[in-house]
């Protein structure tokens, strides 16, 4: 098993791979996991990482583990003020 590298890692491979549902749900239920340090929240929006969890959840809809890691990363991501016009932003039609 290789050692997880963190955020951009995650985010990379989320964005090099856009339609493979398994990759976008794996990234999502890995940023759950680094959100819940705050430093994280911070990083992960700060790279692009909202954006890149909607992107995810709109282009998979129908990807039951997409739509629920995706929800948990938003709101672990949430819990920072900071964070919170990104995520209206980027999840407003």
């Amino acid at each position: 098993m290789r050692k997880h590298r963190g955020v951009t890692e995650d985010l990379v491979n989320m964005l090099e791979h856009p339609t493979a549902a398994i990759v976008q749900e794996k990234g999502c239920w890995a940023l759950i996991n680094l959100a819940i340090n705050d430093a994280n929240k911070v990083t992960i929006a700060a790279r692009g990482g909202v954006e890149v969890i909607v992107a995810a959840m709109r282009e998979h809809r129908t990807a039951e583990g997409v739509q629920k890691y995706g929800c948990g990363a938003l709101c672990n991501l949430a819990e920072a003020a900071e964070n919170r016009c990104a995520i209206a932003a980027a999840t407003s039609m």
